[in-house]
């Protein structure tokens, strides 16, 4: 009986947690408003703190990834190093594939020095 009450108890009071902002935006964003950061003890009414932020939409113009690409392909040609560049978003999205001639057309890691039959992550 008594754990059926600590059950409730801590249902109640993780719905209680979950009942946040009312009509604040919930854009993710910092604390974008003008209240104290400190640990004052005025009581509610200002934005609460974060504990992630988001980073900001930023994204790579058509110039920036040619020019990136451009510089790439100059250092593998001035190490006289053949090289496929690529070049991603933050999120995976490719952007840009460049291939050098004669850069390979496979990659391969190398195996660990011990031997093991180990993928990249270990498993």
């Amino acid at each position: 009986m008594r754990g059926l009450a600590r059950s409730l108890a801590a249902a109640a009071l993780l719905a209680l947690a979950s009942c946040g902002g009312g009509d604040t935006p919930s854009s993710g964003g910092g604390n974008t408003g003008g209240g104290s950061s400190g640990g004052g003890s005025s009581g509610g009414g200002g934005v609460p703190p974060q504990d992630f932020t988001a980073p900001a939409l930023e994204s790579l113009s058509s110039a920036e990834v040619g020019k990136i690409v451009a510089q790439a392909a100059a250092q593998a040609q001035t190490e006289n190093q053949p090289a496929v560049i690529a070049v991603t978003d933050r999120v995976g999205n490719v952007l840009a594939v460049f291939e050098m001639t004669g850069a390979p057309t496979l990659a391969q890691i190398p195996k660990p020095v011990s031997g093991a039959m180990h993928d990249v992550q270990g498993a």
